[in-house]
This record gives structure tokens, C-alpha cells and sequence, in this order.
């Protein structure tokens, strides 16, 4: 479920990171050599694609947000957690953060949701239900796909079944009434984003008694790949940071 991205020897915190309907852990792998010698970065491998492709794509937000809390807790190497979101991996990685916090010992010390709008705004859009020439014509104003992959019909036809059942999961989330979480948490929105412009990321503040910020940058709904430098520069500074409060902390007790 968790792929190993980066791992420097050096590391003190890990970045767990969720990729978007239809995406698999290679979506982070531009991220490697970003994050400095301090921070380890995994993703999340989603049932249904790349060396998972056998499992059939996931149908079920308990079981998909339970295994990857399990993969979560498994891990023995010590380090605090970071999550990381985009697009339907925002609602996935706020999920398992939820699950995560029930114990001290494994709550994330920051979340970082981008590019969806608040958890609790329904999303109204049958998007899985089209049919596949409409779907693909969504997908293409989305300018998330490689263009060469609409050109290739066999592998268009193994893409839109995982991709019908990400957004059909996506579309079918409810946002259960919960606590707010005792997390900071950071929002990135792409100020051209019609899936989810910058007024509808705003919403996540209301999910955190802690700190929030919203970083709006320029593009539309995958403005996390063009702003990649700058996002990256500011999930290291948000790690950094939190490291050091962590730190202070046990040296005053």
C-alpha cells in the first residue's frame, strides 16, 4: 500500500503523500530531491494500478482509509508523519489523519490538503457516470492525463474503469461530524482551479482547532505539478518548522 519514494539516511520526519482519482504513487515521484536530507516521502499505493493493478480498483472508503492506516501504524522507523493530498487523495489523506490522531503516539504533526474544495461541500458531479467519450473530454479539460494515453486504446481501457471507480468514490464521500482536528493544516489551491477554486479550499479551516493557512498558486486544477518547486519548498518549511517546535518541546520537558 506504501511506497518508498525517498529515503535519506538522515531523516527525521516522513511525508506520506495521496494521489488523485485515478493516479498512483509515481504522481509524487517529481517530488524526490525536493524535500532536503531530512525528510523521508512515500505515497500511497491505491489498489487498481501500476504493481497493483491485479486487486481491481477500490470500491469502499472504510477499506481503502483502513488499510492504509494499517500500512501507516506497521511502519517501525520512529519518525513523526506528515500527509500530504491532492484532489480526491485531500479527502483520503484527511480520513486516515482522522483515524491516525485516536492515538497520540501516531497522529500526523501536519496536514496538507490541495486542490479540493472542504470536505463537507458536496460534490454534485456524475462524472463516472458518462459515457467514455464525455469522460474522456472531462478529463482532458482537467489537463491532469498524459494526452498519449487517450491515443492508446488499450490502455484507455484498462484507465477509465479505475478511474470511474475514484471519482464514483469521490462523489459518493460524506463528511461525517467529527471533532475539528488538533493538526495545523496548510490548503493549496490553484487560483484557475474550477474543480476547486481557491473560496471552496478556504473551507478546510473549519477542520482544524489548530493553525491553517491557504496558499493560492497560479494554474488550474493540477497547478501541484507546475508549482511543484514552491508547493515543495513549502511543505519543507511547514516540516522543518513543526520538527523544531517538536524538538524545543522535549528539551523543555
Amino acid at each position: 500500500m506504501l511506497r518508498r519514494l525517498a529515503a535519506p539516511q538522515q531523516a527525521q520526519a516522513r511525508l506520506i503523500c495521496f494521489p488523485c482519482a485515478g493516479a498512483a504513487a509515481s504522481f509524487y515521484l517529481p517530488w524526490r530531491g525536493l524535500l532536503g536530507d531530512r525528510i523521508a516521502l512515500w505515497a500511497v499505493q491505491p489498489p487498481g494500478r501500476e504493481d497493483r493493478v491485479a486487486a481491481g480498483p477500490v470500491h469502499c472508503w472504510e477499506s481503502l482509509t483502513g488499510e492504509v492506516v494499517d500500512a501507516i501504524r506497521a511502519m517501525d522507523d520512529g519518525l513523526p508523519t506528515f500527509l500530504l493530498g491532492h484532489s480526491m487523495g485531500a479527502l483520503l489523506a484527511f480520513e486516515v489523519a482522522h483515524a491516525l490522531a485516536r492515538d497520540a503516539r501516531t497522529a500526523p504533526l501536519h496536514l496538507f490538503v490541495s486542490g479540493h474544495s472542504a470536505p463537507e461541500l458536496r460534490n454534485e458531479r456524475a462524472t463516472h457516470l458518462l459515457p467514455d467519450a464525455e469522460l474522456v473530454e472531462v478529463l482532458r479539460r482537467y489537463e491532469g492525463t498524459d494526452p498519449a494515453l487517450f491515443a492508446n486504446r488499450e490502455l484507455l481501457e484498462l484507465f477509465l474503469p479505475v478511474i470511474r471507480a475514484d471519482l464514483a468514490l469521490d462523489a459518493a464521500y460524506r463528511c461525517a461530524p467529527r471533532r475539528p482536528l488538533a493538526v495545523p493544516f496548510t490548503a493549496f489551491a490553484g487560483a484557475d482551479d474550477f474543480v476547486a477554486p481557491p473560496a471552496s479550499v478556504q473551507g478546510w479551516r473549519r477542520h482544524t482547532s489548530d493553525r491553517f493557512a491557504l496558499r493560492v498558486f497560479p494554474g488550474g486544477h493540477f497547478f501541484i505539478r507546475n508549482q511543484l518547486g514552491p508547493i515543495a519548498d513549502a511543505v519543507a518549511t511547514h516540516i522543518h518548522g513543526a520538527l523544531a517546535l517538536r524538538s524545543n518541546a522535549t528539551v523543555t520537558h
